[in-house]
């Protein structure tokens, strides 16, 4: 509000005065997607925002800010709104072209501002390993990469931007590229992600990234890609769920044999 030219007092007490902004808890009943739905009503003189949760306020304030003019809201609407789909992501394929944390937060600040909620974070391709490992620093040296050589995210970035989407109510999926889409990986690691040797490795990649960031999924890719151990993909997905994460992949028949009907 403040960055529009308002002067913003915060209070806790209702008030029913002029001038105000209420944001208020209470129950806005709608088809569908009750969590995040909202009911904004704005007047000459006051705005009244009513959500059922604190994810519902946020998209209310998101609609309000499109709402002002020259300092100053619409004078009469009344929006009661909700989201057709659960899932509304958008996915940035960091792998083969970096990106700052300034221009992926001011992403994910458009994705706010049109109440999109997952963020796909894709920073593991053929051209390069993006993603700092403790374990395995070669991962993202420089000699290794195909394209914007010696750019990668730290673990200070990624839980900064876990965080920066989490502020905003957006979920960030990191989506770690296997066992296809993995030519990075075998430049540095010098064996092939479908070997024994490179399974092993990214079962550690796998327990050491669930140790350091706290995100509910993986994205395992899983697609455009000949599987030469069998036994990939099902242990994989079997430590993922150890671990109590969920796990996503491209490639519906693979996904497909493994879970079964």
């Amino acid at each position: 509000m403040e960055n529009k030219g308002l002067d913003v007092k915060l209070t806790d007490k209702a008030s029913d005065k002029a001038n105000s902004i209420q944001l208020r808890l209470g129950n806005v009943t709608t088809p569908q997607g009750q969590s995040e739905a909202y009911h904004l009503e704005t007047t000459t003189d006051k705005v009244v925002l009513t959500a059922n949760t604190s994810q519902g306020i946020y998209n209310g304030i998101q609609t309000l800010l499109q709402l002002m003019r020259d300092n100053d809201f619409v004078d009469a609407c009344d929006i009661t709104d909700w989201p057709a789909f659960a899932w509304r992501g958008f996915m940035v394929d960091v792998g083969r072209n970096y990106q700052s944390i300034k221009l992926l937060k001011q992403q994910i600040d458009v994705m706010a501002a049109y109440k999109m909620n997952v963020f796909h974070f894709h920073p593991t391709e053929d051209i390069a390993w993006r993603l700092q490992s403790k374990l395995y620093p070669q991962l993202t040296a420089p000699e290794y990469m195909l394209r914007d050589k010696g750019e990668y995210y730290t673990e200070e970035d990624l839980k900064e931007l876990i965080n920066y989407c989490k502020e905003r109510y957006i979920t960030l999926i990191p989506e770690i590229d296997m066992p296809g889409h993995s030519a990075a990986f075998k430049r540095a690691m010098g064996v092939d992600m479908q070997s024994d040797a490179g399974l092993e490795i990214v079962k550690n990649i796998i327990t050491d990234f669930f140790t350091t960031y706290d995100v509910p999924y993986l994205h395992l890719g899983a697609d455009e890609v000949k599987i030469s151990n069998q036994k990939f993909l099902p242990e994989v997905i079997a430590l993922t769920e150890s671990l109590g994460k969920k796990v996503i992949g491209w490639e519906p028949d693979l996904v497909w044999d493994i879970y079964g009907p």
